[in-house]
């Protein structure tokens, strides 16, 4: 396997999880311009703290039930702070009224 082959897979699998963030952050001035009835209305990251350390979808809990609220007013503390750690993004487009 030549190293271009290990970069394509790399681009393969890294990809599709950046995606939102080089369309709708990066690329947002070339995403309005190329679909004009579309319009970001806002991009708020999400940190997913209290998921990845509840397990997530494949693991057993790392913390007990009791912990997720105080946890995830950890979090939401967290995320005002250092919002460049979030993982997710909610992502709300609405499509423009045709007048």
């Amino acid at each position: 396997m030549s190293w271009g082959d290990i970069m394509y897979l790399l681009i393969l699998v890294m990809l599709p999880a950046a995606m939102p963030w080089i369309i709708f952050q990066r690329d947002r001035e070339s995403f309005e311009r190329e679909f004009p009835a579309w319009r970001v209305e806002h991009v708020t990251p999400i940190m997913p703290f209290a998921y990845l350390i509840s397990g997530g979808a494949s693991m057993r809990p790392l913390m007990p039930g009791w912990s997720f609220r105080p946890v995830q007013w950890f979090e939401s503390i967290l995320s005002t702070i250092t919002p460049h750690l979030a993982m997710f993004a909610h992502i709300l487009l609405v499509r423009k009224s045709n007048e």
